[in-house]
């Protein structure tokens, strides 16, 4: 290449060693490659507005292109979502892997199995466990499903065999450490925690008797320690039953699996009344707990904070086999009680409709490593009256 003279930006002609004519070089800033083109003229004038003409017909072209490939990007069917999918959009726009991030730009056209591999890859880079992954693919391939419809791509591409792993059950409580945590919360009524924060410490909130209530709650209501579920539900979700078997009935309205009514355990209606009159002026669009935090994200935080301290305070932070303890912990504890206090005898179906899950789910997550009663192993034993 010699003689390289500049037309424009991105616009150039040249002379080759041994070509008596003129080439065009034109930057394609979409592909980001070069096109290169004989203007079959000898002289530079000419050959420079051949280049230009050969230019001005590309970007035409180009731009037409660009503006039809637009339309098929994967954020322009991402938004066909409907904003009631709270949990796909969550996936679409988390930050640094967020779906959007990755293949918003990207055509549908061109997006393939490997590319989906590769977004796994990033995933799995992250930490995230493969059930996680596994919902990032189904929101991804719900997305691609509207292009499908609208004839843009005739298939969507297989995803990708994700590595299974072993089940790792979160930790529980046995009866004596769950008796040891709220022994402490007690003991800390009135006082305020501190919790280190990288360089600085974080003050709990000061702990009250409707924090002793609000983990209390879990054992007995069968609802997730999440923003949809114990720190979305307001008084007007719940109601209150008499009768033969006194309870709480409470509406979920934005639970891991959707909606569901729970029919709490008889305790939880004994916790109502005192929270009722802890908040004596309550409105029926009040939060149950942390009502001062209208932003859920930071009540469940704030719950997480004094969990953190009266766990540590009590020795409790981690379990036998060192795995950290979380306020999670609560529900897990909640359905092995269930199973362990009704002697085996509980429906499994049943608790799992009230707990939102599986009965498979229950058995490779929360009763995986429960250890049986002497009630149940009698249970195991029996041969019926």
């Amino acid at each position: 290449m010699k003689n390289v003279s500049t037309i424009r930006t991105g616009l150039a002609i040249y002379r080759k060693e041994r070509s008596p004519y003129w080439y065009a070089r034109l930057w394609n800033p979409l592909t980001r490659l070069y096109k290169v083109k004989s203007t079959k003229e000898k002289s530079r004038i000419q050959a420079r507005e051949a280049a230009i003409e050969w230019a001005d017909t590309i970007d035409h072209v180009a731009i037409a292109e660009a503006k039809a490939e637009r339309k098929t990007h994967f954020e322009v069917y991402a938004k066909q979502l409907p904003k009631s999918e709270k949990d796909d959009w969550k996936k679409l726009n988390r930050p640094g892997d967020g779906i959007l991030d990755y293949f918003g730009k990207t055509p549908v056209t061109k997006i393939r199995t490997g590319d989906l591999r590769q977004y796994i890859e990033i995933l799995k880079g992250r930490g995230l466990a493969v059930t996680t992954q596994k919902k990032h693919l189904y929101t991804i391939r719900k997305v691609l499903r509207y292009a499908l419809e609208d004839g843009v791509i005739i298939a969507i591409p297989d995803s990708p065999k994700l590595n299974t792993v072993t089940d790792k059950p979160r930790p529980s409580f046995t009866p004596a450490e769950y008796t040891k945590f709220f022994d402490a919360l007690y003991s800390s009524i009135g006082q305020v925690g501190t919790l280190p924060s990288g360089n600085r410490t974080v003050s709990t909130l000061k702990i009250s008797k409707e924090h002793y209530a609000m983990f209390g709650f879990l054992k007995y209501s069968f609802l997730r320690p999440t923003e949809g579920e114990l720190f979305g539900i307001r008084h007007r979700d719940v109601k209150k039953v008499g009768g033969s078997n006194p309870r709480l009935d409470i509406t979920v309205h934005n639970g891991k699996t959707g909606k569901r009514l729970i029919h709490t355990l008889e305790y939880c209606a004994d916790l109502y009344d005192k929270i009722e009159k802890m908040n004596p002026d309550y409105e029926t669009d009040d939060y149950l707990f942390l009502n001062e935090y209208q932003n859920r994200s930071t009540a469940l935080r704030k719950a997480g904070e004094i969990f953190a301290w009266i766990a540590e305070k009590a020795d409790l932070r981690f379990d036998s086999e060192g795995n950290k303890r979380t306020v999670y912990s609560f529900r897990h504890y909640c359905i092995q009680s269930r199973i362990r206090e009704s002697h085996g005898n509980v429906n499994l179906l049943t608790l799992a409709k009230m707990c939102g899950t599986s009965v498979e789910v229950i058995d490779r997550f929360y009763a995986k490593k429960m250890p049986l009663s002497e009630n149940i192993i009698s249970n195991l034993q029996s041969y019926g009256e």
